[in-house]
């Protein structure tokens, strides 16, 4: 009984469960929160109104600096300074009607874990926001230390470094897509193959098309005469690389004719998966050969039309993509995650990848 009782203490110490509204992160804690004061602090924006206290006992509603007793709260929207983070409080410097003003506030208020799960070294560039699934805030660039404090959805909650003047860090969001494929290394186990490796040329177009066509956007146009999701992705994939599949096939498992004239003539077959071979793990070692920006074609096993969308990247369970009409009316959505069992060993019946040669 004793030990039972010693494993349970262990994993309540090493494991932080937090409910922030309808947001839960489950994480475990590895590493500690930056050191931060008012001559390196953090740059977060406050997503909801939180209650400000005048120490770190929250006994007291009110200010520290100017030193004040009052219902003090900081308002959405509010851009704040982080100046001491722990497991249990922040320290932060706020804006307000009358100056600025300091307080103490609960760690939960902006963060959703007692501690940062780890602690990394960016490989690369990735696109952050300010809340998830909100503004773009900037972005993580090679080099730059990051912290990981949990996932939201489709996001993952970061601080990382954004050095100017005062400022040591940003706290942010990034897609959790981004945060395996772009932020952490290959070699950590959470994103493998050619999804990892985007030129910057294809980056750049990729970003204007996410701020033209942000996720929520009805796409009901046609591109080449093709409309909802094949147009959609014919589109972005012609912005990428300048060409594109032609017309669907009739009665080939739902591939896309590869009409050889002119610049359509400027694809290959990555490779392609029918029937009983549609597997999960089969489906997963055609991914791991996929590049960003791929031309991805799946047939449904219970229903006739087929479905288009352009690779992005992939995890141990998904593969993310963008494409346009999943929801059946025509809505366009980034990093819009593609369950291996679930989506594909349930649903597909063939699967194809096209690129641009």
């Amino acid at each position: 009984m004793k030990k039972t009782i010693v494993y349970i203490l262990a994993l309540i110490m090493t494991m932080s469960i937090i409910v922030q509204g309808n947001t839960i992160f489950a994480s475990a804690a590895t590493t500690a929160f930056p050191s931060l004061s008012s001559s390196a602090y953090c740059e977060t924006i406050a997503s909801k109104t939180i209650a400000v206290y005048k120490d770190s006992a929250f006994k007291t509603r009110g200010t520290t600096s100017p030193a004040q007793s009052y219902n003090a709260e900081i308002w959405a929207g509010d851009t704040c300074k982080l100046l001491s983070i722990t497991d249990s409080y922040i320290k932060v410097e706020y804006p307000t009607s009358s100056g600025q003003k300091t307080g103490y506030v609960k760690c939960s208020a902006f963060i959703g874990v007692s501690s940062p799960t780890e602690k990394v070294t960016s490989k690369g560039q990735a696109t952050t926001y300010s809340k998830a699934a909100k503004e773009s805030w900037g972005y993580t660039e090679k080099g730059d230390v990051v912290y990981k404090l949990g996932e939201s959805g489709n996001y993952t909650q970061i601080i990382y470094t954004a050095k100017s003047g005062n400022r040591a860090y940003k706290m942010g969001y990034v897609l959790t897509s981004d945060y395996n494929s772009k932020i952490i290394s290959v070699g950590s186990g959470a994103v493998v193959g050619a999804a990892s490796t985007v030129s910057n040329d294809i980056q750049k177009k990729l970003d204007a098309l996410q701020q033209k066509y942000p996720t929520g956007t009805k796409w009901e146009k046609s591109f080449d005469g093709a409309i909802q999701c094949n147009g959609f992705a014919k589109l972005v994939f012609n912005t990428l690389y300048g060409t594109y599949p032609g017309a669907y096939a009739d009665g080939a498992g739902n591939k896309l004719v590869i009409t050889f004239k002119g610049a359509r003539g400027d694809l290959k077959e990555v490779g392609s998966l029918t029937g009983s071979n549609v597997t999960a793990s089969k489906v997963k070692t055609l991914m791991e050969n996929a590049q960003v920006g791929d031309f991805i074609q799946i047939g449904y096993n219970d229903r006739d039309y087929p479905h288009s969308m352009i690779f992005l990247s992939f995890d141990k369970n998904n593969v993310y993509v963008v494409d346009c009409n999943s929801d059946g009316k025509c809505t366009v959505v980034w990093n819009n995650a593609k369950s291996f069992t679930n989506y594909f060993e349930k649903r597909c019946d063939s699967v194809v990848i096209y690129r641009a040669k």
